[in-house]
């Protein structure tokens, strides 16, 4: 069949939106921090989301975010993560 042969999407377009950036350069990871949403984060990275993607304009990692919010919580779980 024709569709034995075509890659399985899900795997090629997953990894693009988890990490994708909104107009503010943030990805899903870092608005999950800002809005101090363990759980979403949490299953954010169960989905294959980058935990090391920086915020575009400022270079600043999740995990850097999440410590200057005082979001400790966050940063424990990005540190044992990655």
């Amino acid at each position: 069949m024709l569709f034995d042969y075509l890659p399985d999407i899900n795997n090629i377009f997953r990894p693009l939106l988890l990490n994708a950036e909104n107009k503010e350069g943030q990805t899903p990871i870092i608005q999950a921090i800002i809005i101090k949403d363990l759980q979403v984060l949490q299953l954010l990275v169960t989905l294959g989301a980058n935990v090391n993607v920086p915020l575009l304009n400022t270079n600043r990692t999740p995990l850097m975010i999440a410590v200057y919010t005082g979001y400790l919580q966050a940063a424990s779980f990005l540190i044992d993560k990655g």
